[in-house]
């Protein structure tokens, strides 16, 4: 992680700490790699509106496009589409980025549909 995010080793170990104590994140049993905490599932799939669901997500989205300098976005599983529903974008007026929008897109024509089929369950991603 340390390598992919260009962070010094005890800032990464900070931040996904933060993550785990907040259940957004959990360690993989015996693997030494982490994954989408049951608190993350629950704030995806408990049908919240987008507007709680921003409410929620908005500071720790704003947290990672200012540490990393990367646009991050949060998207949606909905009807058979998946729907970005929040951006944030780098605070450095120098960083070039791309703002991939608000709205709905086709599953196979979207990286954020690939992120969500690899997190699924395998009943799910037969399913779509």
């Amino acid at each position: 992680m340390q390598v992919a995010s260009g962070l010094p080793k005890p800032t990464c170990y900070r931040l996904v700490q933060t993550l785990q104590e907040q259940g957004l994140i959990e360690e993989a049993e015996g693997e030494g790699r982490y994954i989408i905490g049951d608190r993350l599932n629950r704030i995806a799939l408990l049908g919240k509106s987008d507007v709680d669901v921003r409410r929620v997500s908005a500071p720790l989205l704003r947290t990672a496009a200012t540490t990393f300098n990367e646009t991050v976005f949060l998207a949606r599983f909905r009807d058979s589409k998946v729907e970005i529903i929040h951006v944030e974008t780098p605070e450095d007026p120098a960083r070039a980025f791309i703002h991939p929008g608000i709205g709905e897109r086709p599953l196979h024509a979207c990286s954020c549909s690939k992120a969500i089929a690899a997190f699924a369950d395998e009943e799910f991603r037969d399913s779509i």
